[in-house]
């Protein structure tokens, strides 16, 4: 068991904890099909997702030309935010999506 900061978000910590109460092998110690099938049915819940302002953008200075960003905003939200980067690869290229 990991011992969690009580700086962590409410729910976040909530989540962490009722893995940490989980009993059974690590998921280091399992078969990777049954690790992948743990995930699965950790993510098979229902998500609330707050309404957002969402803006696409395309930035100069990728290897083979513009890259895409989005920059996602609670809704209504004005002045600056703290940005949360978010880098993901693709098939089609890099999306650099920022919250905040």
């Amino acid at each position: 068991m990991v011992a969690l900061s009580n700086a962590i978000e409410p729910t976040t910590h909530a989540f962490l904890e009722s893995i940490n109460a989980q009993t059974g092998p690590a998921l280091y110690e399992i078969p990777v099909s049954e690790g992948r099938a743990a995930f699965t049915r950790l993510q098979a819940v229902p998500v609330n997702k707050l309404p957002v302002d969402i803006e696409e953008h395309q930035i100069p200075g990728g290897p083979t030309g513009p890259v895409p960003i989005r920059i996602v905003r609670p809704k209504g939200a004005a002045g600056r935010l703290p940005p949360t980067p978010t880098v993901r690869a693709g098939c089609s290229g890099t999306t650099i999506s920022t919250t905040g």
